[in-house]
C-alpha cells in the first residue's frame, strides 16, 4: 500500500469529510452527541474514543481495497487531532452508545 495523503474539509452540516489523494474515499467524521446514534446499515461506521470524546467515522461506498486506506484514514485524523492512541471500534456498545 502506498502513501495517501489525507485532507479534512468542511460539510455544510458541519461535520468533516477525509479525503485521500490517491484513493476515492469520502469518510465523514462526526461527533456523537449525547451518546446515541443512529446505525445505517448501507454504510460502514467506525466509532474512536479520544478523550471523553467519541467521534463517529462513517463511509456510503466502499470496498475490500479501500477498507486499508479507511483505516489509515482514521489512524492519520487520530494523530491529527493529538490523540494518536485513540482507541478505534466497529461496536458502539464498545463506548456504551444508545442505539435509535
Amino acid at each position: 500500500m502506498s502513501a495517501i495523503n489525507f485532507k479534512i474539509t468542511p460539510a455544510a452540516d458541519g461535520h468533516m469529510i477525509i479525503t485521500g489523494e490517491s484513493s476515492n474515499i469520502n469518510l465523514h467524521v462526526r461527533l456523537v452527541q449525547a451518546r446515541m446514534i443512529r446505525i445505517n446499515r448501507d454504510e460502514l461506521q467506525f466509532y474512536g474514543m479520544a478523550g471523553t470524546r467519541i467521534i463517529l467515522f462513517e463511509t456510503e461506498a466502499w470496498n475490500d481495497q479501500q477498507l486499508e486506506d479507511i483505516t489509515a484514514a482514521i489512524k492519520w485524523y487520530a494523530v491529527a487531532i493529538d490523540r494518536p492512541d485513540m482507541e478505534i471500534s466497529i461496536d458502539p456498545n464498545k463506548f456504551d452508545l444508545t442505539i435509535i
